[in-house]
């Protein structure tokens, strides 16, 4: 079989078929642009592209991927601040890391609303804003397992699911936004304004560069 002209199209065909499709959802993928951001560094860990996929799902319109991928991402981060805090589960106190049955998304998010970072007037802070775990309310927001296990409660009406899909991916952007705001020096230095969460803080920082 010639792999060139596999299912009867040939590749200048092929090509002709998609510039058609592209050009055809361009102006409806600009307009879904110009209504989320994206935090343009993050350090280069584990989630970084995951993440960067989540915006590329929502501008082209790919929802129930959107969905899902923005709450395995705010499951990830939620992973990787309890990580940087050292924080321990369970009856033996084992790092989160090391454990074979991680929490829930659930049982994680409460863990980050009891998680303190520094004191003022006496007592202990939040670690994180009220905002920030709002944040991750919404991606959980009640239907985290109907779209994990696409159970038959799930919407398949499209205007829906874009507005679900939407505040999954402003949701992301309030997370990242606080935990990995910078500045830059005027030499053209990174300045994390939260150390903590940038793995190599202090030396040549490897980074995540976002465009759009």
């Amino acid at each position: 079989m010639d792999g060139r002209k596999f299912g009867g199209f040939d590749p200048e065909s092929l090509r002709l078929q998609l510039r058609e499709e592209d050009e055809g959802k361009m102006q409806q993928r600009i307009e879904r642009l110009q209504r989320v951001r994206v935090h343009k560094i993050i350090p280069h860990v584990w989630f970084d592209f995951a993440s960067t996929e989540c915006h590329d799902l929502f501008r082209d319109g790919h929802y129930y991927g959107c969905i899902c991928l923005s709450q395995s991402v705010a499951e990830g981060l939620a992973k990787f601040i309890l990580e940087r805090h050292k924080c321990k589960v369970g009856k033996q106190g084992r790092p989160i890391e090391s454990c074979k049955k991680p929490a829930t998304s659930r049982g994680l998010i409460k863990m980050l609303k009891g998680l303190k970072g520094g004191v003022r007037n006496g007592s202990p802070m939040a670690a994180l804003s009220s905002k920030c775990l709002e944040a991750f309310d919404r991606l959980e927001g009640g239907d985290r397992d109907d779209f994990h296990h696409l159970n038959r409660s799930v919407t398949s009406d499209r205007v829906k699911l874009e507005k679900r899909a939407e505040e999954c991916v402003r949701a992301l952007y309030d997370i990242e936004s606080e935990l990995f705001e910078f500045s830059v020096s005027e030499g053209g230095a990174l300045i994390p304004h939260q150390p903590l969460y940038w793995p190599d803080a202090g030396k040549y920082a490897r980074v995540f560069l976002r465009s759009s």
